[in-house]
């Protein structure tokens, strides 16, 4: 894909298959394979061969292909069922953003619900989340939560969801960003 030959693909199989797997892989221009074979053999060989000889089977006969089309199934699958729960039990005012590709989705609140008192409050329930205002180095701008459902069955997606909703309810009636109405 890369026609002016001077791009560089770097990434692991971690994600995609088991974090313990400990296996990445790059990909350079033709022209400059032996370099990188050259720099690698300055760095000592600390790589597991037999472990890259069956990753590269897994991936020649196919059994990659149809691991990550069973992925995007089972991510498809909770995502659908994030949304679908997120507009049944959250209040209007928490936005869930976009959820078109990953395992990971942000709910934005209005900023005069902090996202880092939601997040105690959840907790206090046994849902895990992230608050935006914690991932960023001038926080001010973002509130919200980082929400990781593709780990979780959809069952588990729901009951954490719903619990979020009755956090949320419990900040009471809370204006929406820019209009001034109440939610």
């Amino acid at each position: 894909m890369d026609r002016s030959d001077r791009v560089l693909l770097m990434g692991t199989f971690e994600g995609v298959m088991f974090p313990s797997l400990r296996l990445a892989y790059l990909v350079v221009p033709e022209r400059l394979v032996e370099v990188f074979v050259a720099m690698r053999g300055l760095l000592g060989d600390h790589t597991n061969t037999s472990l890259q000889i069956a990753m590269a089977a897994f991936i020649d006969e196919g059994h990659m292909s149809n691991h990550l089309r069973l992925l995007r199934q089972v991510s498809r699958q909770r995502r659908d069922v994030l949304v679908d729960t997120a507009l049944r039990h959250l209040p209007e005012w928490a936005r869930l953003g976009p959820t078109a590709a990953g395992t990971h989705a942000c709910l934005h609140l209005p900023p005069s619900v902090s996202d880092m008192e939601v997040m105690r409050r959840i907790r206090e329930h046994g849902v895990m989340a992230i608050a935006l205002s914690s991932t960023c180095w001038n926080p001010r701008p973002w509130n919200g939560l980082v929400l990781g459902y593709g780990a979780f069955a959809p069952s588990a997606i729901e009951q954490s969801v719903r619990v979020i909703g009755r956090v949320l309810r419990g900040f009471g009636r809370v204006a929406h960003p820019g209009n001034g109405e109440a939610g």
